[in-house]
């Protein structure tokens, strides 16, 4: 009978065990399952900052997918992740997803915003909590650690969620004209922030697209060109032509 084959030398394990794919979290944890030797070896500090230091993008694990015409979203992977199913609701709609997160929308039987709830696909942990008014056009989610954090392993920690809205105020002497409203839900307070008003000048709406977070701000297209800025503590409108275009003023 052949002897058994020797074993790997200590120092080459870490090597093969970085150049596991990021996108196939189940190979990770059935790498930790097969000795003690590994899985101090995968539990260790050094070598969580060597693996993102060797694979500095965050995988796609799957996307939210909602055809139209029907109510239920569903995650399709990309992956061999299998996320926990609290997406599959028939009142919940999504609206964004960053840093880990996914931000719902739940409606009532009337169709309007009964409240918000942020998801977290990798523990299932849901954030529930009630809006402030009833229409909101656009909302976003995003860290509440800013531009310091790498968001790489925050999807547990405090968040922001931040939506916009447009209304008409219909002025009998001037005319009507859009008024862009917006605040910020903090998950470290459990609160809403006032709210901020600023007039866009003639009648406008937002599109339906996410928002782009740049820095600290968040970018809301609308439409004729309107182009909203959001800085939790300001809200303005950024220009009104064709394009659409940013001026480097724009951002100081």
């Amino acid at each position: 009978m052949a002897p058994p084959p020797q074993p790997l030398p200590d120092d080459l394990i870490p090597g093969i065990l970085l150049r596991l794919p990021p996108d196939d979290p189940a190979g990770i944890v059935r790498a930790s399952a097969v000795c003690k030797a590994w899985r101090g070896v995968l539990a260790d500090p050094a070598f969580s900052a060597r693996y993102r230091a060797l694979h500095p993008a965050a995988p796609v694990l799957g996307f939210l997918h909602r055809p139209s015409g029907l109510q239920l979203a569903r995650f399709i992977p990309t992956t061999s992740f299998r996320p926990y199913p609290a997406a599959e609701h028939p009142m919940r709609h999504p609206h964004d997803c960053r840093h880990g997160r996914a931000l719902f929308c739940d409606y009532d039987s009337r169709g309007s915003t009964a409240g918000f709830v942020v998801w977290d696909p990798v523990t299932g942990d849901e954030h529930v909590f009630r809006g402030t008014i009833d229409s909101w056009t656009q909302q976003a989610v995003l860290c509440a650690e800013g531009v310091g954090c790498d968001h790489r392993g925050c999807s547990g920690g405090p968040f922001i969620v931040a939506p916009v809205a447009m209304e008409l105020d219909d002025d009998e002497q001037e005319g009507p004209s859009s008024i862009a409203q917006a605040c910020f839900y903090s998950s470290d307070t459990g609160k809403w922030s006032m709210h901020l008003y600023t007039d866009v000048g003639g009648t406008c709406d937002l599109e339906d697209r996410p928002a782009a977070l740049v820095g600290d701000s968040l970018y809301f297209v609308g439409k004729s060109g309107i182009l909203l800025r959001y800085r939790y503590d300001m809200l303005r409108r950024l220009c009104r032509d064709k394009a659409a275009s940013i001026r480097d003023s724009d951002f100081f």
